[in-house]
């Protein structure tokens, strides 16, 4: 059942610093949204170094729920590893993915963590600060890199002057992480299950400290080079978009070519911005927001994750094609306007990095495409600007290990592809891949049979590879106020859907 969160604790920006290796624990209560049944779990908070390069370095404080098993014999405990970065596994109590924790615990213990920097973990690396865009003219990369640019100064400041090594907010410390929760709990070993962003760091953890995981799960696997996107992988996202829009008897007469109208609307706004008036909801006032080839460049690589949203994509574009910009300017508006983002997706992105050959690949596809390498900005331009270091090639090195894995894979997934998980179990011979036809990023086919598959993969029983089929996607048929309707629901998006197969 979907749950609630009854008690919450805030992160502070400072608090006394304890001794590494101290744990605390006070109760945490969940219920569920029909308030029939509470769910009693506690909330650790484990003391670990900082950084583990330096002996003289600080403390920070890393923060975990654990729901107690339900198993008479409980299998080692299963370590949930948040997306992003910067998301926090405490935050995902709250949504959809409540009901796989729910039945993870038939399994073992669950614990579900806050990577550090996130969530109820200590500090949480917020950044202070907004943007502040101007609305009379196209936003553009460069404004958008110098904003960037500006508000990493400004976090960088804020945070170095309290003490906090930003260095330290990376992969590999995430990993030791994990293992410092493990030998907290008395646990011999340990089973991890992570999603997106999550995979990176479980992987690193196998890396690090392979005797101390059972087995792993990968929910859209991020390998250790996956951390800056191809952009031809973007491009056959599109071209699959196409072709299951041509499938669509209706859709197909009045959008015979997406990615044709999709080019011709990016040409014309690259020729000549728009501009639209929109109701500002800060001042309530009416303010014109102009709007340029770039802005939809963004916005679209924001609209690439869920099943609703890629549903009423060729709609948006065709409705913009007959000259209605209306849901842009107001996403455009609130993206000009938003609070800066979290300094763990910054840190994290920078940090990891990339290798040569895939920069190399990067650059020589980006001019090919649609997007180019949209998908990532503004990682790793606005690096310099946050002063990190790269972890070096030895950590996008390939992972060889016997630990047992399961990857679970869309094929709409356009920010961890397939691809990605057969690159990774490349190196684990005791691997096994699930891929559901039509699920996308948010919903990595967590229902059904993939569902079925990954409780037997937990009990430890035979599984194989194997690929599901998700229900076709059902494409809106376009109107002249699809502008309006994208306006009405900005930002709020659909809620995953977990029950695809």
């Amino acid at each position: 059942m979907p749950l609630r969160l009854v008690f919450v604790l805030g992160a502070l920006a400072a608090v006394p610093a304890p001794e590494p290796g101290r744990l605390t624990r006070e109760p945490f209560v969940l219920e569920t949204r029909d308030g029939k049944a509470l769910i009693r779990a506690e909330l650790f908070r484990l003391a670990v170094p900082e950084n583990r390069a330096r002996a003289s370095g600080g403390v920070a404080e890393i923060a975990f729920v654990r729901l107690p098993s339900t198993a008479a014999g409980p299998a080692p405990p299963i370590v949930w590893l948040a997306g992003g970065p910067g998301d926090a596994g405490t935050d995902d109590m709250k949504g959809p993915l409540s009901g796989l924790f729910l039945a993870m615990r038939e399994h073992g213990d669950v614990i579900v963590l806050d990577q550090r920097g996130t969530g109820l973990s200590r500090p949480r690396l917020d950044c202070p600060g907004a943007f502040d865009l101007p609305l009379e003219e196209p936003s553009g990369r460069d404004k958008v890199l110098a904003a960037m640019e500006r508000l990493a100064r400004e976090c960088r400041g804020f945070w170095e002057a309290r003490g906090v090594d930003l260095s330290a907010y990376n992969v590999n410390e995430m990993a030791d992480d994990v293992e410092d929760v493990r030998t907290a709990l008395g646990a011999e070993k340990i089973t991890l299950v992570g999603a997106s962003f999550g995979t990176q760091v479980a992987l690193a953890t196998i890396r690090r400290h392979e005797r101390s995981v059972h087995r792993a799960v990968l929910l859209g696997a991020v390998g250790p080079d996956h951390a800056l996107a191809l952009p031809s992988n973007v491009q056959s996202h599109l071209v699959e978009m196409g072709r299951l829009a041509r499938r669509d008897r209706k859709l197909s007469r009045l959008i015979p070519d997406f990615l044709g109208l999709m080019g011709r609307v990016l040409h014309r706004l690259e020729a000549s911005p728009v501009s639209v008036e929109v109701s500002d909801p800060r001042t309530k006032r009416n303010v014109t927001v102009t709007v340029g080839r770039e802005d939809l460049e963004y916005f679209t690589r924001r609209l690439l994750y869920s099943r609703p949203i890629l549903e009423a994509l060729p709609a948006f574009y065709e409705a913009m094609s007959r000259g209605n910009f209306l849901g842009l300017a107001t996403v455009s508006l609130l993206s000009r306007r938003g609070q800066a983002p979290s300094a763990v997706r910054f840190l994290v992105g920078c940090s990891s990095g990339a290798s040569p050959e895939r920069l190399r690949r990067i650059e020589s596809e980006k001019r090919g495409t649609i997007l180019g390498a949209m998908l990532d900005f503004p990682v790793p331009d606005v690096c310099p600007a946050w002063g990190i270091s790269d972890l070096g090639d030895g950590f996008r090195a390939p992972i060889r290990s016997e630990v047992p894995l399961l990857v679970v894979s869309g094929s709409l997934d356009v920010h961890t592809p397939a691809g990605n998980g057969e690159e990774v179990l490349a190196g684990f011979p005791n691997g096994f891949h699930l891929v559901t036809e039509g699920a996308t990023h948010f919903c990595l086919g967590l229902g059904g049979k993939t569902r079925k598959v990954l409780s037997r993969f937990l009990r430890g029983e035979p599984v194989r590879s194997a690929r599901f089929m998700a229900p076709p996607l059902q494409f809106r048929v376009p109107a002249w106020s699809e502008g309006e309707r994208w306006a009405r629901h900005w930002p709020g998006s659909p809620a995953p859907q977990d029950d695809l197969n």
